[in-house]
């Protein structure tokens, strides 16, 4: 028996890959659509209050998704002019000045701190080191088959992505009729009664994950807009730029607050190592309060989960699962406590 299954098992994940390929542009179109469908909610409310006319009630639909997937793609294209270009300066000047702003770095640790770094002497070296068309002519097929490889995988992330979002558009234009038919699928399957408790937990599910995703996007606005108003006060350069960077990473979790420090760090480090360092001081202050204060009460708030429960999924969500489950441990969390809070009280 257990040598059957031996073999048996490295087919069985064999098929489990192949389908799971096969059916990821239906996930990727199925994360879309949910993610548009929280702006679509929204400007089919303001629609509905503001034309109310029969005429043009037909037009609702169509109009609603074309701004939410219009307004999607404008944040996407706004936050790509405000940091992309400026990232990529302050990348030219670290590849250019690395060794210049690494021998500074070390002359003033010498100077202000009393540490012998030793690293002068090599970095100057390298500097004067002459060029050498041998090592260059050596790494250029290293670099044209790792762009190759780049762009294969590219291409096959767009022949997943682009499905995925022509799926996504199926999805919320029929979405009535699809949740009817879903409705009618559990109902047989599991009876009338089951049934109204499945769809009882699926819709307490569905209302967590959404305004978690929507108190997670306030959240990152509110701290991007605090790091950019902070770094205007302590006259630090790049203000509006870091800021917004660091308010796009925050909707990472735990991982976003070391890249947004990290990529801010590196673009100061450029000016200067004491404008880096009064950063890094500055951000991690600033995380400490939103960590404790604005992520539990904003979050928390949204999804009706209490700052300290809010504040335990995370750390258990965390410890057990790395970021996917800090990522799903808080909707989970506030929709368990939800499902629960009647039988408790």
């Amino acid at each position: 028996m257990y040598g059957s299954l031996f073999y048996v098992l490295p087919i069985l994940a064999v098929i489990a890959k192949t389908v799971f390929r096969a059916v990821l542009p239906l996930l990727i179109g199925c994360m879309i659509a949910y993610v548009v469908n929280i702006l679509m909610c929204f400007y089919e409310k303001g629609y509905a209050r503001i034309c109310r006319m029969a005429a043009i009630a037909p037009l609702q639909r169509p109009l609603c998704m074309t701004l939410s997937y219009l307004s999607l793609v404008l944040v996407i294209l706004i936050l790509w002019w405000m940091i992309v270009p400026q990232l990529l300066s302050c990348i030219r000047i670290i590849a250019t000045d690395f060794p210049q702003v690494l021998e500074l770095l070390c002359e003033w640790a010498n100077e202000h701190l009393q540490m012998d770094l030793g690293m002068g002497n090599e970095i100057r070296a390298w500097m004067n080191e002459p060029f050498c068309w041998d090592t260059l002519i050596v790494k250029i097929p290293r670099l044209a088959k790792g762009m190759k490889t780049s762009l294969e995988k590219l291409g096959s992330w767009l022949l997943i992505f682009l499905p995925g979002l022509m799926f996504s558009f199926y999805l919320l234009a029929a979405k009535e009729s699809l949740l009817r038919m879903g409705s009618s699928l559990i109902d047989r399957c599991f009876g009338v009664f089951q049934g109204k408790k499945i769809r009882y937990v699926l819709t307490v599910l569905n209302q967590s994950f959404h305004h978690f995703l929507a108190g997670q996007t306030i959240e990152a606005v509110i701290l991007g807009m605090l790091c950019t108003i902070g770094m205007w006060i302590l006259r630090l350069p790049y203000a509006a730029m870091i800021g917004c960077l660091v308010g796009v990473t925050a909707l990472l979790p735990v991982i976003g607050a070391y890249i947004g420090a990290a990529a801010g760090a590196c673009m100061l480090l450029t000016v200067s190592p004491v404008k880096a360092l009064v950063f890094l001081i500055f951000l991690t202050i600033l995380q400490q309060i939103e960590g404790n204060f604005i992520y539990p009460r904003v979050v928390g708030h949204s999804i009706g989960l209490p700052g300290i429960w809010v504040l335990a999924a995370v750390i258990v969500g965390g410890g057990a699962f790395g970021i996917w489950g800090i990522l799903f441990a808080v909707p989970l969390a506030a929709a368990i406590y939800r499902l629960l809070r009647p039988s408790i009280n």
